[in-house]
């Protein structure tokens, strides 16, 4: 279960083993593209971050490693299995830093993306 709350329009979902996408959020229900009917909050499940995933959400692994740069690249790499994101600062600098939460479902690194950048992350399904 997801609480609403930790929810936005455009996050991604599933409801009985059909990933939708979310265009209405009440209190107590959720409301999706192409779907006639509201669902409660109990039936909604989460997106595990994938390789395939992350892919999808316009990420690119380097080579040989679990690391994932955002590309064209706007300073975030995510970690696979550890559940990490790395933030690189712009300017002259090098500066970055890893994130201490857990990124662990795609509607959390939705969020984090728009807050962080005020840009959605395109998914493709």
């Amino acid at each position: 279960m997801i609480l609403t709350e930790d929810l936005r329009i455009g996050n991604w979902i599933i409801v009985s083993d059909v990933t939708y996408r979310i265009n209405v959020i009440a209190e107590t229900k959720v409301y999706f593209e192409g779907y006639k009917r509201s669902v409660k909050k109990e039936e909604l499940q989460p997106i595990p971050i994938t390789q395939e995933i992350l892919e999808k959400s316009g990420f690119r692994r380097r080579e040989k490693t679990n690391l994932y740069d955002k590309i064209p690249l706007e300073g975030f790499t995510y970690q696979l299995y550890a559940d990490r994101m790395m933030i690189f600062h712009p300017g002259s600098n090098t500066l970055c830093h890893w994130l201490n939460t857990r990124i662990t479902f795609l509607h959390q690194l939705q969020n984090l993306y728009y807050i962080l950048t005020g840009r959605k992350i395109s998914v493709s399904f």
